[in-house]
């Protein structure tokens, strides 16, 4: 069995690290998206039966007016910026996070 050097251990967590901040921008996503829904952006709602899946991109709320909506966008543009530096001066891969790094 392989021994895994303190380096190799750090790696591993750094990448676990970028993996859940990846996992709080997706669950922050949908937090936002909910709060706009059922508030500026509820006659929208409206139109889409329940259970139906629709996919959002975050430049549909950035000239929505509530300022809870606009921090939440604030905190995940923050976080992606964040993680696209561990990223790029790590050079983790896309493979090693089992994802694509957005670049938005």
């Amino acid at each position: 069995m392989e021994t895994i050097t303190p380096e190799q251990q750090y790696r591993i967590k750094l990448i676990e690290s970028i993996q859940y901040l990846m996992k709080s921008t997706d669950e922050t996503f949908t937090e936002l998206i909910n709060l706009a829904m059922i508030g500026e952006f509820n006659e929208i709602d409206t139109e889409f039966e329940e259970g139906e899946s629709v996919k959002f991109d975050i430049a549909y709320f950035r000239n929505c007016k509530d300022q809870n909506v606009q921090v939440l966008i604030k905190q995940l543009d923050d976080t992606n910026e964040r993680i696209r530096w561990l990223v790029n001066v790590n050079g983790v891969r896309d493979e090693e996070l089992d994802t694509k790094v957005a670049n938005n």
